[in-house]
């Protein structure tokens, strides 16, 4: 879409960028906002709940993909069908994970 429409990329991509290269410029920097995004939004109590509540779910699921990760590059370099096996047990975690995020909205917890 953003390739697309050069407006689009004008008035969302560019002013996102400084916090693109941000996240991207150190592998410090996911883990500090990951604590950002808990600490800031997560436990402020000014902002509504519902929004806090995302916060939490948000900070929490980019918590979650370290194992994800760890266990893709662990197998990446094993044979096809155990790289496959451990692709497919990622993107069942990350659905699980999903899952319980939208029952949880859907509870409103």
């Amino acid at each position: 879409v953003f390739l697309r429409s050069p407006w689009l990329r004008q008035m969302v991509l560019v002013p996102l960028l400084p916090a693109i290269q941000f996240y991207h410029g150190s592998p410090i920097n996911n883990y500090l906002s990951i604590a950002a995004l808990y600490g800031l939004v997560a436990k402020n109590k000014s902002l509504h709940p519902f929004t806090r509540s995302i916060g939490a779910q948000a900070s929490t699921l980019m918590m979650v993909q370290f194992p994800a990760n760890f266990l893709l590059q662990f197998f990446g370099a094993a044979p096809g069908p155990i790289a496959n096996l451990s692709r497919g047990l990622v993107f069942a975690f990350y659905i699980y994970c999903i899952a319980l995020c939208a029952i949880a909205i859907i509870r409103g917890q």
